[in-house]
């Protein structure tokens, strides 16, 4: 359900990440945590860059992403449809894109995005664009992570509508509720979480109910099963990361 002027503020420590990590300031999200240890050393410049760069490499470099079926973390025997398809075409149960949508459409996306970012991507082939963005995209991140970090610092944080508003997506269940940021704030949350923010307004794009799955888009489609459904949803609500990032979590758990 799309609610365009739905301005609200909004709790944090209930937000979960892309990643479905949580908000806290606790949180292994990579970005959430590499800007948190940066600004523990009272880094500024290009020595806050660099350091946010070493950690989401340190990330990339533990995370081994194969196709769709292991970036949604489905594990089972009706995975294969999933197994067929890059990581980057991952849609949820719930969106109206589809996952051939996705693979379609995406790359462009990327490339238009990280142009704006200050990334020049040259082919206009779906996977060098993938592969380049993969490969490089980690600079620009940690580019726009410290010069975000930064700006925030000094100025505070300005949400008009030069800016965009965050996108959030609302999930509910049993009269509980979490969000998760939406297509818009990434790098904007990330550093707000970091930053020890309590509450930030969000435009609400989106309200996903638990009851209503059989209605979802891409279960109507029959492009998820309800188990498969219910269990993504699940994992976003309860802050339960793919097992893409286990390696991270165990290197810097405490």
């Amino acid at each position: 359900v799309g609610l365009k002027k739905n301005i609200i503020n909004i709790d944090i420590d209930k937000g979960r990440t892309d990643r479905w990590f949580d908000m806290s300031i606790n949180s292994l999200d990579p970005a959430i945590f590499a800007i948190r240890n940066a600004l523990k050393k009272n880094l500024k410049g290009d020595a806050l860059y660099k350091d946010i760069l070493s950690t989401l490499w340190t990330h990339n470099s533990l995370t081994s992403i194969k196709n769709a079926a292991k970036y949604l973390d489905i594990d089972n025997n009706d995975d294969e449809n999933f197994k067929s398809y890059p990581w980057w075409a991952s849609v949820y149960p719930w969106d109206t894109r589809t996952l051939e949508n996705q693979l379609k459409y995406h790359p462009d996306e990327v490339k238009k995005n990280r142009l704006i970012n200050g990334m020049k991507i040259l082919s206009d082939n779906s996977d060098e664009i993938m592969d380049n963005h993969l490969e490089k995209s980690l600079f620009s991140h940690a580019k726009q992570y410290a010069q975000l970090t930064e700006e925030i610092k000094k100025n505070g944080f300005k949400y008009d509508e030069d800016y965009n508003h965050i996108s959030a997506e609302i999930f509910v269940h049993n009269h509980k509720f979490c969000w998760k940021v939406g297509r818009d704030g990434n790098h904007r949350v990330a550093v707000l979480a970091a930053l020890g923010f309590q509450t930030i307004p969000v435009q609400i794009t989106k309200i996903i109910r638990l009851e209503e799955l059989k209605y979802w888009p891409n279960v109507k489609r029959s492009n998820f099963n309800e188990k498969q459904a219910s269990n993504i949803f699940y994992n976003i609500f309860d802050a339960k990361p793919s097992k893409i990032h286990d390696k991270w979590i165990e290197k810097f758990s405490k």
